[in-house]
Order: structure tokens, then sequence, then C-alpha cells
């Protein structure tokens, strides 16, 4: 883990409704919440819509109580929108980064493997792209950054629930990777749904790290091999 960092993923935390607040600032500070495209359930939710409990995929007539009580804005999807701001937020990336990946509408991977030969300041890198999407495009973003995908994964993660972070969490230690790691429930590792956890849990894994310690080949047998590559790239193995 001591060379820099490669791989990062940038991405927008409740994509959807900051694409909305960019153009209706009513909608900033307040709950808020995306509907599906039939209006049916709700797909985005703002951080006050999640601290009042509304969760993802939730029947929008299930929560006609909590939206009159607490002034719940409700939109319909507009992915013409989303698909346009997705599409400005990626030139921005391709403008620090010579390969930029569309993981989905709102993440993006960047290979920064000359960048952080370059700017070995990941962090302040980081940073100065997160500013650089606000200002173009005025969406907030986090960036993670490690040595392989699921590590950028994990530190975006981090870089979103840790208030102290600033939006920016690079792994470029094995004490960071052994630190976030075990911070991480088997739960949210990505690509692991709730069957897998449980069984994982079975067997005494509870966190990214006790995945992680884990042989290939163990993981394989007991798995899947997913899952093995999993336990490679937690291992700062692409």
């Amino acid at each position: 883990m001591s060379a820099p960092s490669s791989i990062a993923i940038s991405d927008s935390a409740n994509f959807y409704v900051s694409a909305e607040r960019v153009f209706d600032p009513s909608l900033v500070g307040v709950p808020v919440i995306v509907l599906s495209n039939n209006d049916g359930c709700a797909v985005a939710r703002s951080n006050e819509a999640k601290a009042l409990g509304i969760k993802m995929g939730a029947p929008v007539h299930h929560l006609k109580d909590k939206i009159k009580a607490h002034g719940v804005r409700v939109l319909s999807s507009n992915y013409t929108l989303y698909g346009d701001m997705s599409r400005r937020v990626s030139e921005v990336y391709e403008d620090f980064s010579p390969r930029v990946e569309v993981y989905s509408i709102d993440e993006c991977f960047l290979d920064i493997s000359r960048l952080s030969r370059l700017e070995p300041d990941l962090t302040s890198l980081g940073q100065r792209i997160r500013q650089t999407v606000w200002k173009e495009c005025r969406l907030p973003v986090c960036f993670g950054a490690g040595d392989t995908l699921t590590l950028s994964k994990v530190a975006n993660r981090i870089a979103k629930v840790d208030i102290e972070m600033n939006g920016v969490c690079i792994i470029d230690s094995e004490e960071k990777r052994q630190q976030y790691l075990a911070s991480q429930p088997v739960s949210e590792v990505w690509g692991i749904g709730r069957r897998l956890t449980q069984r994982m849990k079975l067997t005494g894994i509870e966190t990214a790290l006790d995945l992680a310690n884990l042989s290939p080949e163990q993981a394989r047998c007991s798995f899947n091999v997913e899952i093995e590559r999993t336990v490679r790239e937690f291992n700062g193995h692409p």
C-alpha cells in the first residue's frame, strides 16, 4: 500500500434530489423525495427525508401521513434532467483524468495513476475535483481513492458518512486499509447482498476486514469466484 493510489470513484449522494435542487433552491434544507417513473415509490431521498425514517423504495401511499406532518416535498422523476447533469459531471472528471468510466448515473471511476505520481497529495486533488464539480454543476460529490476498484468504493463510502473527512477519503497506507475495512459491516461491501451477508455472519465474518483476511482460495471455496475477487481487491490486487 505504499505506492500512490491509482483508482478513484466520485459520486453524488442523493443525486436525483441534488439535481432537482440545482434548479429549485426552495428544496434546499427541507425533506424531499423523488418517486419512481410511475410515481409509486421513493427512489431518492434527501438527508432530511432519511432522518424522518423514509426508506428507499417505500410506497408513496404508505408515506401520506409523514409527508403531511413534516412537509415533505414530493417530486416525479425527471430522467432527462438527471442524464444531462450526469453528463456534465462526467465532463468535469475528464478534465482531470485520461480515463473515466461511468459506473452509474451518479458514480464515475477515474484513473488517477498518472495524477497520483504528479500530485501525491490526493486529498487536495479530491477537494479540487469536488470544488470544480460544485462550481461547474452545483452538485455535491464525494471522492474516494485506493489501489483497487473495491478499495475506492470503501473509501468513497467513508467519505460520505464521516463528516470529518469533508467529502474525501484516501486509502494510501496499510494502517488506513485495516482501519477502514474494520469499520465497514460486511453487509455494506460492494456486491454482497442480504443472503451472502447472512451466510458470512454464520461463519464469523462481520466486517469487511474479516472478509479480507480470508485466503482467496477459502473465499472461493466457501462462497464464489466473485467473493474471491473481492478478497484480492481488498488486499490491493486489482
